[in-house]
């Protein structure tokens, strides 16, 4: 099983590499162990509820109209902040739009785009024709997806960074990178906060302070969240018990981990078990 939180992209047509779809999260629903990140751009457009996402270093609330912007190996996630969220979520291989001269691999863009008329219009273009498909949709849609990159770039570029900025913005996303590989390739043993601190080669202080600027999340919190995430999908597989599926996820106190499975999802463990 591959616990990297690096998102590797299939795309279902390999000479039209673009994935589309429509998401929705909602309030109770615990996610929020679920950082990751890719190479491609990914861009949300929120058409349903209000939803907060988590970009690098920034905190974004999107509603109905607005559009997120997920740079190129951006940390990423995604909750809901009304009791349901939807989104279209566009990503787009790097190869769609280099055909045409642009990359922006190495590019930055402003997170949210609110009340852009000319970017919701392009947009909704590409959403009805990656629905209808009807002759010729490829071409429409990588026109607009060229359209609406350099709509991007020409008035959502973040200029206001110096590369000085940027390199330590970078520095600080792959500590935590680094951080989250560890704990879900690490989960189940007995590990600490001083463990992964040693891993990352930085002080408690400074990483637990970095952490949770980034996930929201103690790393406690997160860890715990991860491993009761992982203890679900055990129990709820019919394979494994209570027990079991604590000591897999690196609880040797069965008796905190109930209570922490509880506090997360608000049932006891044995209630997980078809």
């Amino acid at each position: 099983m591959d616990y990297s939180n690096h998102e590797k992209h299939i795309y279902i047509e390999q000479d039209f590499p673009i994935i589309f779809h429509y998401d929705t999260v909602n309030l109770n629903h615990l996610n929020r162990a679920s950082f990751h990140w890719h190479e491609s751009i990914e861009l949300l457009y929120f058409i349903e509820g209000r939803g907060r996402i988590l970009c690098g270093l920034n905190t974004i609330e999107a509603e109905q109209g607005d559009i997120v912007t997920v740079n190129c190996n951006e940390l990423h996630h995604i909750e809901a902040v009304s009791e349901q969220a939807g989104y279209y979520c566009l990503i787009v291989n790097a190869n769609v739009y280099e055909n045409f001269g642009f990359n922006i691999n190495t590019a930055t863009f402003s997170n949210l785009i609110k009340n852009d008329h000319n970017a919701c219009s392009l947009f909704k273009v590409i959403i009805e024709e990656l629905n209808s498909k009807k002759l010729g949709y490829r071409s429409v849609v990588s026109a607009n997806i060229l359209n609406l990159i350099v709509h991007l770039t020409r008035y959502y570029s973040a200029d206001n960074f110096s590369l000085n900025e940027l390199t330590k913005r970078d520095k600080k996303i792959n500590t935590i990178k680094k951080a989250l590989d560890y704990i879900r390739n690490n989960y189940s043993q007995n590990i600490s906060v001083d463990d992964i601190c040693l891993h990352v080669g930085f002080s408690k202080f400074y990483f637990c302070r970095l952490f949770k600027a980034v996930t929201r999340k103690t790393v406690i919190e997160y860890l715990n969240i991860f491993r009761c995430q992982k203890a679900k999908s055990l129990l709820s597989s019919g394979k494994y018990n209570v027990i079991e599926s604590a000591e897999l996820c690196g609880y040797n106190n069965i008796s905190y981990f109930c209570r922490v499975y509880k506090k997360y999802f608000g049932y006891s463990p044995s209630r997980s078990i078809p």
